[in-house]
């Protein structure tokens, strides 16, 4: 499993609200890929997903940023994607949120950020945690 749940280490990130995918859109077009990508890891449509965000410290997620870091080597694709987005992190490119299964805490998508983010010093960063509606409206979660 690529994941762990660092919630023991982000107080407040249940208490949170959930919202559908337009929300999260409307402040990061740049991850519409991204959520429909969750949307088949959960196999649903986006608009069956409820998403709540939250900054969460970089320290529940280095262990597993070292481990993808560690696996580079045999997969130099990832090496070269994460050095991209270092380099835009560099030049001032703001952060993308990580998707994250809110059951399990299994990494979706943002797995060449998590170790770019650590590799920059990054403190914390922002979480989309992700639930399936499972019939009922966005953000009743």
């Amino acid at each position: 499993m690529i994941g762990g749940d660092p919630r023991d280490e982000a107080p407040g990130a249940m208490d949170l609200t959930w919202v559908g995918y337009e929300a999260v859109l409307a402040l990061y077009p740049e991850v519409a890929g991204d959520l429909a990508d969750v949307a088949k890891w959960m196999e649903c449509g986006i608009e069956e997903l409820s998403l709540c965000m939250a900054e969460e410290p970089m320290a529940g997620y280095s262990e597993l940023a070292a481990r993808l870091l560690d696996s580079h080597r045999d997969f130099p694709d990832d090496a070269r994607r994460t050095r991209r987005i270092l380099r835009l992190l560099k030049e001032g490119e703001r952060q993308l949120p990580v998707f994250v299964d809110d059951r399990d805490g299994f990494l979706m998508e943002g797995r060449h950020r998590v170790v770019a983010f650590k590799m920059a010093g990054v403190e914390s960063l922002t979480v989309v945690r992700v639930r399936r509606n499972e019939g009922r409206g966005a953000g009743h979660g």
